[in-house]
Formats: structure tokens, C-alpha cells, sequence
């Protein structure tokens, strides 16, 4: 976001909000520069990806999801990192790759269907290295629907990164392989409006494989909790396939 759309916004919060909000409008925006410094990336840009020639109605705009968040949710996580596994679908710039990377996981696969994504992502990834607690780091160039996941994999990261058949057949393959290989995970589903219908439904995700499911608020929309019960947060779903 540039500096004079930051005024922008920064203004019609003050006027329309009060200055209560604009403290933690400004306070987030702090911290999101802070970790852009820390990593010594550029990961907080949208990118709308028919700009990208990517036309498909499944598809969601490349959006950052909040660093403080991320790092809040993954304290829900009840595996040993240092032997799991995460993949983010739709990793886009790469934030939570980066993000993942700098805990003691064992590995971090991102997946990302635009080609020009992968390329910036990589650049921001060999910039960010030198904070990387885990060695073990790659991006696969490819569509999330098709991509078997391996049996070694526990940790699932889902942005709202596609929406309808993409996200039903992105979850069958999660679910597919929780069933060949029976294991404990967790999914990790930032604004989760359709999958929470999913979830629900238990068509995909058997509703006995469910352990439990969490809420971790973004940081900036603390109070609208009650306006919007499946966004503006992470849900954090514990799941474990072994019967």
C-alpha cells in the first residue's frame, strides 16, 4: 500500500471510526513494516491476478495475511515442529513461507499456480534466508487441485487462497492422504466464510476426524468478532485421521 493511500485510509478511519481505531490501525501497520524490515522482503502488496492474465472464478486476489496472526495461530498447534512438515496453498509473495520458515519446522512447501508469483516469492525467499530456522524450503510452481500431498506433511496453511471446486478438491487431496496415511494435523485457514460450510458439512473432512477448532482474531479487527463470525481471523482446526 502506498504512503498516500495509507493517509487516505488513515484519514477516513480517524473521521469515520474515531481515534481508537485509527491507534490500532496505525499500531498494525507498524508491525507489519517491522517484520517487512526483519525479513528484508516485500510481501505486503495485493496483486489481483488478472493482472497476472490468470482468469478463473475460483481464483482469490493475492492478499498478505496479518505476520502476528500467523505466528499466534501456529502457537495452536499441538505437533512437535521440529519434525513437522507445513504447506501454505497459494503462497503467493511468499510471507508465509518466510514466515514458516523461521521456526524449527522440518520443512515448508509453498504452492503457487501463477508463474510470476513464484518468481518474486523465490526473490523474497533468498533475501529472508539468513532468518530461516528451517534449511528444508521450497515453492512448487503448480495448481493445489492436482498436487498429491505427501504422507510427511501436518501442517496445512490455507490463506482463503481459491474458493469453490478448487478449495473441495484441494481438501479432497488433504483428505486423501490423512486417509491412506492416518495421522494427527492441523489446518490452518485464515478467513475461513466457505470453509466453515465445508467443515460443517462433513463431506470432505469427516466430522469425526475433528478434534477441536480455535479462533485467532487479526490483530486490527478485534471488534467485529460478532458482524463477522468467519472473518478477519484465523481458524485453527485440529485433526486427526487415526480410528
Amino acid at each position: 500500500m502506498s504512503l498516500t493511500l495509507r493517509l487516505k485510509t488513515a484519514s477516513t478511519i480517524l473521521r469515520e471510526e474515531g481515534p481508537a481505531r485509527l491507534l490500532r490501525y496505525t499500531t498494525h501497520r507498524m508491525v507489519e513494516s517491522y517484520y517487512e524490515r526483519h525479513f528484508g522482503v516485500d510481501t505486503g502488496k495485493e496483486v489481483m491476478l488478472d493482472s497476472l492474465g490468470i482468469h478463473d472464478p475460483d481464483a482469490v486476489r493475492y492478499s498478505p495475511a496479518p505476520y502476528p496472526a500467523f505466528f499466534r495461530a501456529m502457537k495452536l498447534v499441538g505437533a512437535d515442529l521440529s519434525t513437522s512438515v507445513l504447506v501454505d496453498y497459494g503462497s503467493g509473495l511468499g510471507r508465509i513461507v518466510i514466515c514458516a520458515a523461521s521456526l524449527p519446522l522440518a520443512g515448508v512447501i509453498g504452492i503457487e499456480f501463477a508463474g510470476e508469483l513464484v518468481r518474486r516469492c523465490n526473490g523474497n525467499l533468498e533475501r529472508a534466508r539468513c532468518r530461516f530456522a528451517c534449511k528444508e524450503v521450497a515453492i512448487i510452481h503448480g495448481n493445489a487441485m492436482t498436487w498429491h500431498v505427501p504422507p510427511h506433511v501436518n501442517l496445512f496453511h490455507l490463506y482463503n487462497p481459491f474458493l469453490g471446486q478448487t478449495l473441495r478438491a484441494t481438501l479432497g487431496e488433504i483428505a486423501r492422504s490423512l486417509h491412506k496415511v492416518p495421522r494427527e494435523a492441523w489446518i490452518l485457514f485464515g478467513s475461513p466464510w466457505e470453509m466453515s460450510r465445508i467443515m460443517a458439512a462433513g463431506e470432505i473432512i469427516p466430522k469425526a476426524w475433528v478434534r477441536s477448532a480455535h479462533d485467532v482474531l487479526w490483530p486490527f479487527h478485534k471488534e467485529m468478532t460478532d458482524r463477522d463470525p468467519n472473518g478477519y481471523r484465523y481458524r485453527v482446526y485440529q485433526i486427526d485421521s487415526r480410528q
